[in-house]
């Protein structure tokens, strides 16, 4: 089977809304999939070596991409779920961030809460179905998703701050904290960013929780992913963090959502080669 996808003319909205987190994304347990088959439905020629997808391009074009939805595998399941008043489901589980901890202790003017943010959005960007959405019955593909996150306020209330992902950890990491420190003065109307190029986390620091939900508006085509993080606990040496992620099951099954918490355990395991990453990687073309 063919993969196709079809432009169109309209042009893409601003960035989207989201929820800040002291958090981080790495389950305990990785995931094995007998499927050689991508999120699409194609198999990969047989001869080519896997390896690691990254983000082919760091901004989100005029004129997007939509999926060919009558040649995509999930066909029928898109056309099952798309329309159900509640087509969403939750998966959470337990990450170790131990490791992740451990190495920023050497670098304390680095955030511990959007250092997790980065991973997220890192396998988020890697893991094809978490950069669908659905435009107009449509299945808009972007190159690039970014941060939307929850921050608390003086006075006890919240607004939202925004970030672009980029692969580079210290830039990703210095522009968020940026865009989070502008939130906190308070001075800012609250206006939520209604785009959808975005993944919206949210954090429950005081709750070390075990099933979560988040507010849908089920009137809109609302198909961007949601992240949750919660309280830290310890046990046995290690440090594990509540973690949900929510998506729209007419774009994705639980197999999309196993292989992007296997690909943040694997990076978490090992976050040092992503915590130096400015040698390694380039700053994003028309972000300079």
């Amino acid at each position: 089977m063919r993969r196709h996808a079809t432009p169109a003319a309209a042009a893409l909205g601003p960035p989207v809304v989201g929820a800040l987190a002291d958090c981080a994304a790495a389950p305990e347990a990785s995931f094995n999939f007998g499927s050689n088959c991508d999120e699409r439905g194609v198999k990969p020629p047989r001869a080519k070596a896997p390896t690691r997808r990254r983000t082919p391009r760091w901004y989100n074009p005029a004129m997007p991409t939509y999926l060919d939805v009558a040649t995509w595998a999930r066909r029928d399941l898109f056309n099952f779920f798309v329309n159900f008043d509640n087509p969403y489901f939750n998966i959470c589980t337990r990450l170790d961030i131990t490791k992740l901890l451990e190495s920023l202790r050497r670098q304390p003017e680095t955030s511990v809460s959007l250092a997790f943010h980065y991973f997220a959005l890192r396998a988020a960007n890697e893991i094809e179905p978490f950069r669908y959405r659905i435009r107009g019955g449509k299945v808009l593909v972007h190159d690039a998703i970014h941060g939307g996150t929850i921050v608390l306020l003086p006075n006890e209330s919240f607004s939202f701050a925004y970030f672009n992902y980029y692969d580079d950890f210290v830039r990703f990491i210095a522009e968020g904290q940026q865009s989070i420190a502008d939130v906190q003065k308070g001075d800012k109307p609250f206006n939520p960013d209604p785009s959808d190029d975005r993944i919206h986390f949210t954090v429950l620091p005081w709750v070390t929780f075990t099933s979560f939900a988040h507010a849908r508006n089920w009137g809109r085509e609302d198909s961007v992913p949601k992240v949750a993080f919660g309280k830290f606990t310890t046990e046995n040496g290690r440090t594990f963090l509540p973690f949900s992620v929510e998506v729209h099951h007419a774009l994705m099954d639980g197999l999309h959502v196993g292989r992007y918490l296997s690909r943040m355990e694997e990076m978490l395991n090992e976050p040092e080669v992503y915590l130096q990453n400015r040698a390694r990687v380039g700053i994003a073309p028309g972000l300079e």
